[in-house]
Formats: C-alpha cells, structure tokens, sequence
C-alpha cells in the first residue's frame, strides 16, 4: 500500500496493475476534468459499490435549542426528496465546468459554459414583475386602509 498523489495514482491505474482507492466525490471530478472527452468517454473504472465512512461533518447547536427537532427533520426530508443528492451533483457539474475551463483543455466546454451563464442571466422587464408590484401596492393600500380605520376607531372613541 502506497500513499501516491492523485495524478501519479491515475497514471499507474492506465498502466495497468494499479488499484487507486480515495473519495469518490473528489476522483470523480479530477477525472471528469481532465480525463474524460467531450462525448464521455474516459479511460476509468470508478465503481459504485462504496465503503462507508463515519461522517465528520456536523452542525453545531446549543444544547436544547428548541429549533434543533424541526431542523433535525427539514434536513431529514431534504436528504429523503433527493435535494441534497441534486445539490451535490449540481456543484460536481459545476466545478468539472470550471477546472475544464481553467486548464483550457476542451475551448469546446469552455465556450458552453459561457453560453450556459448568458442563458442564465435573464433581464426582467416590467411586464414579468407586473404581477410582484401589484402585490406590492394590494399590501400598501390594505395597511393604509387599516391605520385609516384605526385613526377613526381611536379618534371617535371615549377617552378612558
């Protein structure tokens, strides 16, 4: 057993004979970025069956913090929903697109994620945010009517 980097690891794992075990996550993404090709073909077995580790990451909070329960269980539904799977897999996308367009490997990759970013940024014009400013002056004008009708409430009661 050998302590390799990881560069050095996947050379003597396309060599042949060489078995490289580390996190799945992080080898995932090295070689998503600098070894698989633009149609996904790359030259690696990462398998699928994983060995369990003991987590090391936690929240902190005091001790009876009358929130924790709640939040106990949002964190349990949002890993049941597959939310946290989707995040996770949403920020290896992202970093792969950033490491192929850092080394400048793939000027294909790199000219998608720009196209990608343009689409995101989206100019809202007024008749999409219609809608939030007519909530907007709904809210105003029923806050306005309410301290109306108090002022008149107040003003036309007996003084106690």
């Amino acid at each position: 057993m050998e302590i390799l980097p990881v560069d050095e690891a996947l050379s003597n794992v396309k060599k042949g004979g060489f078995s490289f075990l580390t996190f799945r996550e992080y080898v995932s993404i090295i070689i998503a970025s600098r070894y698989t090709d633009s149609l996904g073909n790359t030259p690696f077995y990462v398998s699928k069956i994983s060995v369990s580790m003991v987590a090391v990451f936690g929240w902190g909070t005091r001790k009876g913090a009358p929130f924790y329960p709640r939040f106990s269980q949002l964190m349990s539904l949002l890993e049941d929903a597959g939310i946290t799977a989707y995040w996770k897999a949403d920020v290896r996308v992202r970093r792969v697109r950033e490491n192929r367009a850092a080394a400048a490997l793939d000027t294909q990759a790199n000219q998608m994620y720009t196209q990608q970013v343009d689409r995101r940024q989206l100019v809202l014009r007024l008749g999409q945010l219609q809608g939030a400013f007519y909530l907007l002056f709904l809210g105003c004008g029923i806050s306005f009517l309410t301290l109306l009708g108090e002022n008149l409430v107040h003003s036309h009661s007996p003084p106690q």
